[in-house]
């Protein structure tokens, strides 16, 4: 059969509770050895949603940025912040 699979990526959880990210969604993430994951449960639906969160050096250098009064990294963190939060809310209003 030639027919490509057009199932979502998954990965399978070992007896260690630990799982592999698949590739695709590595790459398209920008996940790597090191990123930090952050896990939200939604009990409602019975789904996790991962977020990737920034690595400690891009957030030093940004406040770095931020501490020498440079404008537009500041006014990027805000923005950053208030989608945050915005995703945030939604996510505990399906909670």
């Amino acid at each position: 059969m030639g027919s490509s699979s057009t199932l979502p990526p998954s990965s399978l959880v070992t007896g260690k509770l630990q799982t592999t990210i698949p590739a695709v969604l590595a790459r398209r993430h920008g996940i790597k050895t090191g990123t930090r994951l952050e896990w939200l449960p939604n009990s409602k639906n019975k789904t996790l949603v991962a977020r990737v969160l920034p690595d400690a050096v891009t957030r030093l250098r940004e406040a770095q940025k931020i501490a020498t009064g440079n404008k537009r990294a500041a006014a990027k963190l805000k923005a950053e912040y208030e989608a945050d939060r915005a995703w945030q809310r939604a996510h505990d209003r399906e909670a």
